[in-house]
């Protein structure tokens, strides 16, 4: 039998304000939430069925590319990041992303893919309408899941863009449970 503010080594303790089934306990303001082997087991078994590659073929030096016209629905004032009508940051990293892609996603184990964990980037010139953008992502590390790329952006007359990306590979059936989870948890709240 356990009381609040008792842990066992196989419980897990959960920081946060999210639901679990267990004791709750209050530690340093923060809520806790002491899972008794459910989630712990859960996890176990998402490792045990869903093995993870991490011997990636992937070499530092590889590079990837893309390229992006830029029209009207790509602007600052079209997609809410600012009021002139000239290339929207936001719309700079998708194509950061579609460039660091194209550089992986291809050599990456089936049933695997990559997903940006971390930005870096220095927007550093206006790119008008009309103008070609082309990012290019090249392998700086690969440390076990982790990628690691410098990011170079260039219209058709400047460097407008440079930095650092990162992304991680996943296993995507693992993945999408754990979104599942996430879903099942906005839909039991509602209720």
């Amino acid at each position: 039998q356990q009381t609040a503010g008792s842990t066992s080594a196989d419980d897990d303790v959960v920081v946060g304000g999210g639901r679990a089934s267990g004791l709750m306990e209050h530690r340093r303001g923060w809520e806790v939430a002491i899972v008794t082997n459910g989630f712990a087991n859960r996890i176990k078994q998402l490792n045990e069925n869903f093995p993870m590659t991490t011997n990636l073929a992937i070499s530092v030096g590889a590079c990837g590319e893309s390229r992006l016209l830029v029209g009207d629905e790509h602007t600052a004032s079209r997609v809410g990041s600012g009021r002139i009508g000239v290339l929207a940051t936001p719309v700079m990293i998708n194509v950061i992303e579609a460039a660091a892609l194209a550089c992986c996603e291809h050599l990456l184990a089936d049933g695997h893919q990559s997903l940006g964990t971390q930005l870096n980037i220095s927007h550093i010139a206006a790119t008008p309408v009309g103008m070609v953008i082309v990012a290019t992502a090249t392998v700086t590390k690969v440390d076990g899941r982790k990628i690691a790329f410098a990011i170079a952006v260039r219209d058709e007359r400047d460097l407008i863009g440079e930095g650092t990306h990162e992304r991680v590979v996943v296993n995507v059936d693992k993945f999408d449970l754990r979104v599942q989870d996430k879903i099942r948890f906005l839909k039991d709240k509602v209720v």
